[in-house]
C-alpha cells in the first residue's frame, strides 16, 4: 500500500487547555437549523410546483405561499419534537454518523405520520398534494445534508482546539488504539480531543496518524507520550480528562496498578472491552437482570430482506442504465479515441460465499497492463490514461456494475469485491466480508480511509453486513450522490489548476516473482540478557538503528525489563535518530515460533544469537551478524546492498575471511556456515540482574 504524505500535523503532543462549552446551545442550533432545512425543503416544493403549473403540466390552482408557510412550520415543529424524542441533540458516534442519519430518517417518516394525522383532524383540504408530499422528500434530503454538512464543520472546529471538553489519553497504540483514535475524530458531537497515547513498548514520539477527509491528504496526528507510569505527570501538564484503556490487563495486579494511578492523577478510566481475538467493534453488549454480558456479535439471517434487497436493486440498476445512457457512449467514444479496442476491463473477483464472477468496467489503464497487479492508489499512477483519470474522477468507470447487479453477482450497496489472490490469504475475520452480496458502492468508499486496502480497514464493511437495512442501502447511495458531486468539483477544481499532462512511459512489467529492495521490514533481534552494563552487541547496534529505519519499518525485538534502556538508545539527541522513531516498532518477545516467524518475514535480520541466523539462512533473509563491535553481512537475496553501504560507513562490516570490500562492491556468495554454531546461544528473557 502507497503511504500518503503527510500534511503539517493538526495537532502536537503538547495541547493546550481547551475551552469546555456547554453543549446545550449546540443542540439548539441544531434543532434551528433542522427547522431551517424542512422550510427549505417546502420552499423548494412549493417552487417547483409552480414551475409544473406554468409549464402547463400540472392544472392552475390557487396558491398561497403564507398557507404553506404555516404548514412547513408546523411539519418542523413536530419534527424537531420527534427528533427531540430519539435523542437526535444529543451525542451520539457511529461509523460514518449512519446511525444518527438513518434515525434522522426515521424521525422524518414518524413526522410526516403524525402531520398528515393533525391534517385529517383539523380537516384541511385547501393544499397541493404535490407540494406536501413532495416537501416531505425534499425536507429529508436537506435534513440529511445540514446534518453531515453541520457534523463536517464541527469537527473542524473540535480539530481546531475550540470546543474539545475532554482531553483523552489512550493507553495503546495498537490496532484497538488506532481504530478507537480514529472514531473518536469521526464522531465530533462527542467533543474529544485525543491528545496521544501511552503504550509500554511502543518507542516514545511514535506517530499515531489517520486522514481527516476522503479527498485530500491531510491528517490528525497523535504521539506515543510515554508509559502507562508517566500518566500522572502527564495528566498535570496537558489537563487530561480521561484515559481509555485498548490493551488487555492480564492479572489483577495490573488492573490494580491502573485504577491507582488513574486516581493518584485524577482522571476517568474507560476500558475497551476486548474477547480473545474478536475487535472490539464486533462485541455486542446485553443487559442481564443489570449485570452487562458482552458477546461476539453475529449476523441474524432475515427472512424478507434479501428479496426485498434484490427487488431495490433491479430497479435502481435499471433507472440508472437509462439515465446513465448518454454517458456511456460518451465513456466508449472517448476510450476509443484515445486507446482504441477494448472498452471494457474485465477481472475475476470472489463474490458472496467466495463465488467467483467476472466484475466489469470502463477500461481506465493502458493495453498490456497485468490485470491482477495492486490497484492505483492514485490517478498519477503511470498505468492510467487520460481518459481513464476523467472517469475515476467521479467513479464514472464503475457504471458497468450494473450489469454485475442485474444478472445477480453484485448489488448496489455492500463490500466490494477483492481479487482472489487477495482473497486467499484472509484471516477468519476477514473472511466475514464474503458473507455479503459485493456491492458498487459501500461505506468503506465513503470513507476517509478509502485510499487504504479494503481489508485493512474491516469496520466498515463488518458495520454494515451488521446493519443491513434498504434505509441503511438509500442512506449510502444518497451519501455516494453528495460524494460524487463533491469528489468530482473538487477534482475539476484541481486539475484545472495544473498544466496539461504528458504522458509518462509505462514501466515493464518485472518477470521476477522476487520482492523489490524496500519490501518487507527489518528485524533487530539482540540477546537480551544483561547485567549493570550494556552488553556490547547493544552498543554497537545503537548507531545503527536510524540508518536502518531510514530504510524501511524497523521491528526492536525487546523484553519488558528493557524497553526504558532502549528508549533511551532510539532516543538519542542525533536528529536523524529522532526522526528514525516514526518508523521503529518494539515487538514484545513471546516465544521462539514467534521470533521464527519475524525472522522468516523480514528482509534482513540483525542479531547476535545463533539460531535466529539459521533461521534466516532457511529463510534466504540476508543477516548482518553481531560480533562484539564488528558486524558481518550474509548476503543471501541481494537486495539490501545500498542498506549495507550507508550503514558500513558508520559500522565496522565485514565478512568472514575479510572479504567486506568484496560483498559491497559486487555482493560474493556467502561462505560456510558452521552447523554446530546453531547450539551456542539461546534468548533469554530473564529479568535483569540489576535496573540500569
Amino acid at each position: 500500500m502507497q503511504s500518503v504524505p503527510p500534511r503539517a500535523p493538526v495537532t502536537t503532543p503538547k495541547a493546550k487547555a481547551k475551552l469546555r462549552v456547554d453543549q446545550r446551545p449546540l443542540r439548539l442550533l441544531r434543532a434551528l437549523l433542522d427547522l431551517l432545512a424542512v422550510l427549505l425543503g417546502f420552499w423548494t416544493s412549493f417552487l417547483l410546483h409552480a414551475a409544473l403549473v406554468e409549464w402547463g403540466v400540472l392544472g392552475r390552482q390557487s396558491l398561497d405561499p403564507a398557507h404553506y408557510v404555516n404548514l412547513a412550520l408546523l411539519f418542523g415543529v413536530i419534527c424537531i419534537a420527534v427528533f427531540w424524542k430519539l435523542d437526535l441533540y444529543r451525542e451520539r458516534a457511529s461509523v460514518l454518523n449512519l446511525s444518527e442519519l438513518q434515525a434522522a430518517m426515521k424521525g422524518i417518516l414518524l413526522t410526516a405520520a403524525i402531520f398528515l394525522a393533525v391534517l385529517f383532524m383539523v380537516r384541511l383540504t385547501n393544499f397541493s398534494r404535490f407540494v406536501t408530499f413532495f416537501g416531505f422528500f425534499t425536507s429529508a434530503v436537506f435534513v440529511l445534508l445540514q446534518r453531515r454538512l453541520f457534523s463536517a464543520f464541527v469537527r473542524k472546529v473540535q480539530l481546531g482546539g475550540k470546543i474539545a471538553r475532554r482531553n483523552v489519553l489512550i493507553y495503546g497504540c495498537g490496532e484497538t488504539g488506532k481504530l478507537l483514535m480514529k472514531k473518536l475524530i469521526q464522531a465530533p458531537h462527542k467533543a474529544c480531543h485525543v491528545v496521544g497515547f501511552l503504550d509500554d513498548f511502543a518507542p516514545r514520539g511514535s506517530r499515531v496518524t489517520c486522514r481527516l477527509h476522503q479527498t485530500t491528504t491531510e491528517v490528525f496526528e497523535a504521539r506515543v507520550l510515554g508509559r502507562l507510569q508517566d500518566l500522572a505527570p502527564l495528566a498535570r501538564e496537558l489537563r487530561i480528562d480521561e484515559l481509555l484503556v485498548t490493551v488487555s490487563l492480564t492479572n489483577a495486579e495490573r488492573h490494580h496498578e491502573l485504577v491507582q494511578l488513574a486516581r493518584e492523577a485524577n482522571v476517568d478510566v474507560g476500558v475497551i472491552p476486548r474477547f480473545g481475538e474478536v475487535r472490539a467493534d464486533q462485541l455486542e453488549v446485553e443487559d442481564l437482570s443489570a449485570i452487562t454480558v458482552l458477546r461476539p456479535s453475529s449476523v441474524r439471517p432475515r427472512k424478507f430482506y434479501p428479496a426485498m434487497k434484490r427487488c431495490f436493486d433491479v430497479l435502481t440498476a435499471s433507472t440508472l442504465l437509462i439515465v446513465t445512457a448518454p454517458l456511456w457512449m460518451l465513456a466508449v467514444a472517448l476510450i476509443l479515441l484515445e486507446s482504441g479496442w477494448p472498452v471494457l476491463f474485465r477481472q475475476m473477483r470472489v463474490g458472496q460465499d467466495g463465488k467467483r464472477f467476472k466484475i466489469v468496467k470502463f477500461r481506465t489503464m493502458r493495453k498490456g497492463v497485468e490485470p491482477y497487479q495492486n490497484s492505483p492508489q492514485g490517478d498519477d499512477d503511470p498505468r492510467i490514461t487520460r481518459i481513464g483519470r476523467l472517469l475515476r474522477m467521479g467513479g464514472f468507470d464503475e457504471l458497468p456494475q450494473l450489469i454485475n447487479v442485474l444478472r445477480g453477482q453484485m448489488s448496489m450497496v455492500g463490500p466490494r469485491p477483492e481479487m482472489p489472490f487477495i482473497v486467499e490469504k484472509y484471516s477468519a475475520l476477514e473472511s466475514q466480508r464474503l458473507v455479503a452480496k459485493p456491492g458498487i458502492t459501500g461505506i468503506w468508499q465513503l470513507s476517509c480511509d478509502r485510499h487504504a486496502e479494503i481489508h485493512e480497514n474491516l469496520e466498515y464493511d463488518l458495520y454494515y453486513i451488521r446493519h443491513q437495512s434498504l434505509l441503511l442501502d438509500f442512506l449510502i447511495l444518497l451519501e455516494t450522490l453528495f460524494f460524487t458531486i463533491g469528489l468530482a468539483s473538487n477534482v475539476a477544481r484541481r486539475e484545472s489548476l495544473k498544466p496539461p499532462l504528458s504522458k509518462i512511459p509505462l514501466p515493464m512489467p518485472s518477470s521476477s516473482s522476487k520482492p523489490e529492495p524496500g519490501d518487507g521490514y527489518i528485524l533487530v533481534a539482540l540477546d537480551q540478557r544483561r547485567t549493570d552494563t550494556l552488553p556490547e552487541s547493544w552498543i554497537t547496534c545503537a548507531p545503527a538503528f536510524y540508518v536502518l529505519a531510514s530504510h524501511g519499518h524497523l521491528k526492536l525485538l525487546v523484553a519488558p525489563d528493557n524497553v526504558a534502556v532502549l528508549d533511551g538508545l532510539v532516543e538519542e539527541p542525533a536528529s536523524e535518530r529522532v526522526r528514525a522513531v516514526d518508523r521503529t516498532e518494539y515487538v514484545p518477545y513471546v516465544d521462539r515460533s514467534q521470533l521464527r516467524a519475524l525472522t522468516y518475514g523480514a528482509k534482513m535480520v540483525v542479531t547476535d544469537l545463533d539460531h535466529v541466523d539459521g533461521w534466516a539462512r532457511d529463510g534466504n533473509v540476508d543477516v548482518l551478524f553481531v560480533e562484539g563491535q564488528r558486524m558481518r553481512w550474509y548476503n543471501r537475496s541481494h537486495g539490501c546492498e545500498a542498506l549495507v553501504a550507508d550503514l558500513a560507513e558508520r559500522i565496522s562490516i565485514d565478512m568472514p575471511d575479510d572479504r567486506a570490500h568484496q560483498v559491497l562492491a559486487a555482493g560474493t556468495p556467502e561462505p560456510s556456515y558452521d552447523e554446530g554454531a546453531t547450539a551456542r546461544t539461546s534468548l533469554a528473557l530473564d529479568p535483569p540482574q540489576h535496573t540500569i
